[in-house]
């Protein structure tokens, strides 16, 4: 049997999948929208259009672990893609997503940057290359956004650091 007229029309295209696919498909993520996040996504839309200026704005999103912030920023990212532009042979990416390091190392971090840009590391770089490569790669891409998951890991540190 392979029609399943019992089922919604979008299910039963999953259910005449083999049983891998079904599997994988079920053991992915997947959006579930709620209130406080599609109030979240509408924010960070009417970040993201914002015309360039001296100081943009910002926003910081606050819960508890397992709440979903993560997520929010994952479907963000997904519904700004990356793109290649053939005519100018650039890379324009909308959305530049790092997860934050386990503490306050800007070497790291800028480490962190790099990859998600997909930019190749430098061997043997010091902070002052790691830094300026990072902002000149950044500035070049012009990305709409920077988001920072756990930025909280920033507490983890000493005064100093």
């Amino acid at each position: 049997m392979t029609e399943f007229p019992h089922l919604y029309p979008a299910a039963r295209q999953l259910a005449a999948l083999s049983a891998e696919e079904r599997i994988h498909r079920i053991r992915a993520d997947r959006w579930i929208s709620y209130p406080r996040a599609e109030a979240a996504l509408a924010k960070l839309e009417t970040l993201i259009s914002f015309p360039e200026r001296a100081r943009m704005p910002n926003l910081l999103i606050v819960g508890e672990s397992g709440m979903g912030k993560t997520m929010i920023i994952e479907k963000f990212t997904r519904d700004h893609p990356a793109s290649f532009d053939e005519t100018t042979g650039r890379l324009h990416m909308p959305v530049v997503a790092v997860q934050m390091v386990s503490g306050p190392d800007e070497s790291r971090f800028y480490r962190r940057i790099l990859a998600a840009i997909g930019a190749p590391e430098p061997p043997r770089a010091t902070l002052a290359v790691l830094e300026s490569l990072a902002l000149r790669l950044l500035s070049e891409l012009r990305p709409g956004m920077l988001v920072i998951d756990e930025i909280h890991s920033l507490q983890a540190g000493t005064i100093r650091e």
